[in-house]
């Protein structure tokens, strides 16, 4: 899992020296001459030695989409799981140490967005104008604090149950006994065993976070404006336009018609 994160962050770092192509640019249509009569090729093209994973609805290069889109995502992913970990840790924390309305808090998220899904929720507030009218970089922020807000009771009750296990250890009353703080027990005695804990959960919380990003795409929620004119499409009859910025779960969206329309490569 490892060995995948680090090629994937590797990509995106190297994104520009991978590809040459402009994700955002729409391919140039080829003209021939048969027998007198002009035609013209298609936008959507198959693979071939140029596009080497052929071309989306719109026309534009797959290769350097998904390429680029790996910086997109993982900036997404990474963010929404230290969304969590912000809001998770410090009440986890102070939960553990016999906070009750730290405890009842983090019962409520977990209670409340496990009857309520937490992707519907996502889908109602990012679904505001004011959100869908945000740039990249700013709607890569309201994403991840939506996300990360109504999603972090899970990561919360496991963090302090986590706690609670280790300040029931017998090396704990000890250091009660010698008169240490709160403070100085939760930094030198539960974060160190917590550690592993954190390491397992923040691989984990990428991989949900991804799930997330890909279930939002899937029914439409998009960052950034798009900016895709729709009569480029009007003839595919499509539910919802293709995102204009390369983001794995956004490029989802259509692959229903990917795979109904004979375009198996876009999915």
């Amino acid at each position: 899992g490892i060995i995948i994160v680090f090629l994937l962050i590797l990509v995106s770092f190297f994104a520009d020296s991978i590809v040459k192509l402009d994700p955002y640019a729409i391919v140039p249509l080829e003209i021939s001459f048969d027998e007198g009569e002009i035609t013209f090729s298609e936008t959507v093209r198959p693979p071939n030695k140029v596009n080497l994973f052929g071309t989306d609805i719109v026309g534009r290069d797959m290769f350097s989409r998904i390429v680029y889109g790996t910086r997109i995502t993982l900036k997404l992913a990474l963010l929404i799981t230290f969304v969590k970990f912000l809001l998770a840790l410090p009440i986890s924390f102070i939960s553990g140490f016999n906070g009750k309305i730290s405890s009842k808090i983090i019962d409520f998220f977990g209670t409340a967005f496990s009857a309520i899904p937490a992707l519907l929720v996502c889908i109602l507030v990012l679904s505001i104008t004011t959100f869908l009218k945000l740039e990249l970089n700013a709607s890569i922020i309201a994403f991840s604090i939506v996300v990360g807000f109504v999603s972090w009771g899970r990561l919360g009750r496991v963090l302090r149950d986590r706690i609670q296990n280790i300040l029931n250890e017998k090396f704990i009353e000890g250091e009660v006994a010698i008169g240490k703080s709160n403070y100085l027990i939760a930094l030198q005695n539960i974060l160190p065993h917590l550690t592993s804990t954190i390491i397992v959960y923040i691989f984990l919380e990428i991989s949900y976070s991804l799930i997330m990003v890909a279930e939002l795409g899937i029914f439409g929620i998009f960052v950034g404006v798009n900016r895709i004119n729709s009569a480029l499409i009007a003839d595919l009859q499509l539910d919802t336009l293709p995102t204009y910025h390369p983001e794995w779960g956004a490029m989802l969206a259509y692959s229903r018609w990917a795979i109904s329309g004979g375009r198996s490569w876009i999915f």
